[in-house]
């Protein structure tokens, strides 16, 4: 019966510390660097809510975890911290918008960015969440 209890101990110790292991693992992890990734696709704004809006799974399917090259409007500009923003790109006569979540900007202010202007984005699609499509870890494409 010692034995037993014994090598249970060990075995959980064991299965313990690799959780530790991969936890930090997981914690510490880098999203990629965007910029220079080849997109999945290249859309405007008003296309990626257009297919969303007329068939969510689908477009669920399609889009969710790919890097996606979106062109839109921008209709507003959100500066969360020192290196973090949000760009919501607006489509024509849509009431839903595409999100764009920025990490880690050297400097959001710097960036000459005003509401209205054309603007290029790419990150990763993570879906739809109510009426608006999300993309993280964006990155400018000049």
């Amino acid at each position: 019966m010692k034995h037993l209890f014994r090598n249970l101990l060990i075995v959980a110790v064991i299965l313990g510390a690799i959780g530790v292991v991969i936890g930090l693992y997981l914690f510490n992890k880098k999203d990629p660097n965007l910029s220079k990734v080849k997109p999945d696709y290249i859309l405007d704004a008003a296309s990626l809510i257009k297919e969303f809006n007329q068939d969510e799974n689908s477009a669920t399917a399609k889009y969710v975890d790919k890097v996606l090259e979106v062109t839109g409007p921008v209709q507003a500009i959100e500066q969360i911290s020192d290196s973090t923003m949000n760009i919501t790109l607006s489509a024509e006569n849509q009431m839903a918008v595409v999100n764009c979540s920025f990490n880690n900007v050297a400097d959001p202010s710097s960036q000459d960015i005003k509401e209205g202007e054309i603007m290029t984005v790419r990150g990763v699609c993570s879906g739809m969440l109510m009426q608006d499509i999300q993309l993280k870890n964006c990155v400018f494409v000049k």
